[in-house]
């Protein structure tokens, strides 16, 4: 299974590194993309470089779900905002996985794909849609939200779990001596 991670200035850093380890350890391809360019300065200061362009993207077709970290960038409205609005639009319409952690929600407001989620803190109440949860974690149908970096190890297991089944999860968790 194929997928892609959006990575953007600003954005968590552990949300995004952490969650694409977890995610390759089980197995699944994971490309990072951007909007902005080929390299992105983190919400710590680390300079990471992206796989593709989202202009190089191609059709949604080719992917199976999408990452998308919270962080800072989140909330100062990035210009590539309706660019991704559109792009979670069409996974949704494909029936495809979407996972959104800590402030990334934000980005599913207005475009009818929120049912229950969680997310960080108090952002819920800048939310129009859907249903919040005081919750770490909720999957609804193809929806999976996280409420914060706390939670990247919960989330990304349950993309995995979601995606390839509980032995992959289990097989991840016994590489990591993990015991949640």
């Amino acid at each position: 299974m194929k997928g892609l991670i959006l990575f953007s200035h600003n954005m968590e850093d552990s949300e995004a590194i952490f969650t694409r380890d977890l995610l390759l350890r089980g197995g699944l391809s994971i490309q990072s993309f951007s909007f902005e360019s080929r390299q992105v300065t983190t919400a710590y200061g680390l300079t990471l470089n992206v796989d593709l362009l989202a202009s190089e993207l191609g059709e949604v077709k080719n992917y199976d779900f999408l990452v998308i970290p919270g962080g800072k960038y989140v909330t100062m409205h990035p210009p590539f905002k309706k660019a991704l609005q559109n792009l979670l639009s069409e996974f949704h319409r494909q029936n495809k996985l979407l996972a959104a952690i800590c402030a990334a929600p934000c980005f599913l407001d207005g475009l009818a794909i929120l049912g229950n989620y969680t997310c960080y803190g108090n952002l819920f109440e800048e939310i129009k849609d859907g249903h919040y949860q005081r919750v770490h974690l909720v999957q609804d149908g193809n929806l999976i939200t996280a409420q914060s970096a706390g939670y990247i190890m919960e989330f990304s297991l349950q993309i995995i779990r979601t995606l390839l089944g509980e032995a992959k999860v289990e097989a991840v968790k016994k590489q990591l001596l993990l015991k949640i």
